[in-house]
């Protein structure tokens, strides 16, 4: 019997209720024009998904959710007062190829949300210079003057926009924090 390895979620209450499209296997994924897609296999037969489709999935004991401002996936690293993700292409790779690092093009490091189902943001940070329209710095910030009572966890991150570990530490050491 071939356990499932990936369970595709079409909506937050689709995975709530544990109601997913199951795959028995993780192909790899592609970004055809600026599109991120999965390329799963069932029973030999291949399809594909696109990021943009779902809410999210399951690859083996990981979850993976779906950032809406470019659909591309980030993985569950924490979840706790903030929920804390990493690159989904890059944790991809490493569970795939059963590696400890990965590079990726597309996408940072580490991503932010206030819950499991609310919005997700970059953390990208940047210790001066002004923000203009469609700078990513402009999201992350939004996100920050929106909760200041997150505002230990981001004087951490301060400048961390470049070690998913290092922000993770962060996360660790905020969740810690009476």
């Amino acid at each position: 019997m071939v356990q499932a390895q990936v369970t595709v979620f079409n909506t937050f209450e689709d995975f709530q209720a544990e109601k997913g499209e199951t795959y028995d296997e993780y192909v790899k994924y592609t970004i055809p024009l600026y599109s991120f897609t999965l390329k799963l296999k069932n029973g030999g037969k291949a399809t594909k998904i696109k990021a943009a489709d779902i809410w999210g999935f399951t690859y083996g004991d990981n979850l993976f959710r779906i950032e809406r401002d470019k659909n591309l996936p980030v993985m569950v690293l924490s979840f706790g007062k903030i929920v804390f993700y990493g690159n989904g292409a890059a944790f991809l790779s490493m569970i795939k190829n059963k590696t400890s690092t990965a590079s990726f093009y597309s996408g940072y490091h580490g991503y932010l949300s206030k819950d499991i189902n609310s919005p997700i943001y970059p953390v990208a940070t940047r210790r001066d210079g002004k923000l203009i329209a469609g700078d990513p710095y402009v999201l992350y910030k939004k996100f920050k003057e929106s909760h200041p009572e997150y505002a230990s966890l981001f004087n951490c991150l301060l400048g961390l926009d470049i070690s998913t570990d290092m922000m993770l530490e962060c996360v660790k050491k905020f969740e810690a924090e009476e």
